[in-house]
């Protein structure tokens, strides 16, 4: 199983994604990384080698930038796609955990639960119910 983190930047904290990308390299996952500012300067600043880093040049949205950067990824042979900000912070089990759903059945959908530590607040999920309507799902 060939997992690949979309991670799409814009005038990222270097420290912060070198970080990520470690962690996410840890867990044998391949990195793409969507430069999507002007700068381009992530080629030069971060620290894992094997990182492929694809240049936008500018800001072209979220958006483009994720399906650039899955449309590598689909190139290079993903089976899995997982995205992060390029501020996310994991520890060692994410991965493993994120993935434990999926493994050995049909293609599915899932996330983690995004909380705000300077707040210390859980933001919901969402799913719809039988009427169409959206239900707040917590952890």
């Amino acid at each position: 199983m060939i997992i690949f983190a979309i991670i799409v930047a814009y005038n990222p904290n270097i420290n912060e994604l070198n970080q990520l990308c470690n962690q996410l390299s840890k867990n044998g996952v391949e990195i793409v990384l969507v430069e999507n500012s002007e700068k381009n300067i992530l080629k030069v600043e971060i620290d894992v080698s094997v990182i492929a880093v694809i240049e936008l040049e500018s800001n072209q949205g979220i958006a483009h930038a994720q399906n650039v950067g899955i449309a590598y990824a689909l190139d290079q042979g993903a089976d899995i796609i997982v995205f992060f900000d390029q501020d996310s912070i994991i520890n060692s089990e994410f991965i493993p955990n994120l993935l434990s759903p999926i493994k050995n059945s049909d293609p599915i959908v899932v996330a983690p639960v995004f909380f705000d530590e300077q707040q210390s607040f859980e933001y919901p999920s969402f799913r719809f119910n039988r009427i169409n309507l959206l239900d707040k799902i917590y952890s």
